[in-house]
C-alpha cells in the first residue's frame, strides 16, 4: 500500500513537472526597446565632459488600455550618469514616443576610463533591454615651464 501510494506521488510529481517545464519559456524575452543600443561618449580631463547622449526606450508593443510597465535603470557605474525623464512609466499615452533618457560622462571624468560599459533598463523590476555606453577618456599631461 505504502509503495503504490509513493508511486502515485511521484508519477503527479513528475507530470507537474512536465507541465511546468513545458509552459515555461526556454529564454527571456525583452519588453523594451532602447533607442539607440549603443550610445558615444567622451571625456577631456582638461575639459570635462562631451556631449551627452539621449536613449529612447518604448515597449517592444505598444501598450493600450490602462497597462503600464514602470521603467527603472540598473547599476550604473564606470563613470556614466544616467538621468530619467520626469516620469518613468510607459502608459497607453507614451508608448509610441517612449520614455527618454539622457546619458553622460560624469563630472570631470570621476570613475570614467575609455572602454565599453553596458548598463540595463528594467521592466517592471525585471532587467530587459542593455546599452553599450562607448567611452573615450582622454587624459592631459600637465606641463610647466620654468
Amino acid at each position: 500500500m505504502k509503495s503504490l501510494s509513493l508511486q502515485a506521488n511521484r508519477s503527479a510529481l513528475w507530470a507537474l513537472f512536465a507541465l511546468v517545464a513545458s509552459t515555461t519559456p526556454a529564454f527571456a524575452v525583452n519588453v523594451l526597446t532602447a533607442t539607440p543600443s549603443s550610445v558615444t561618449l567622451t571625456c577631456s580631463t582638461t575639459t570635462g565632459p562631451g556631449a551627452s547622449a539621449n536613449v529612447v526606450v518604448k515597449p517592444v508593443t505598444a501598450l493600450t488600455g490602462s497597462s503600464t510597465i514602470v521603467v527603472t535603470v540598473g547599476s550604473i557605474g564606470s563613470g556614466l550618469v544616467v538621468t530619467a525623464p520626469a516620469s518613468t512609466t510607459l502608459n497607453s499615452t507614451n508608448s509610441t514616443t517612449g520614455l527618454t533618457y539622457t546619458v553622460r560622462v560624469a563630472n570631470g571624468c570621476s570613475g570614467a576610463s575609455t572602454g565599453a560599459p553596458t548598463f540595463r533598463f528594467s521592466a517592471g523590476g525585471t532587467p530587459d533591454v542593455t546599452v553599450t555606453a562607448n567611452v573615450t577618456v582622454t587624459r592631459s599631461e600637465e606641463h610647466t615651464s620654468e
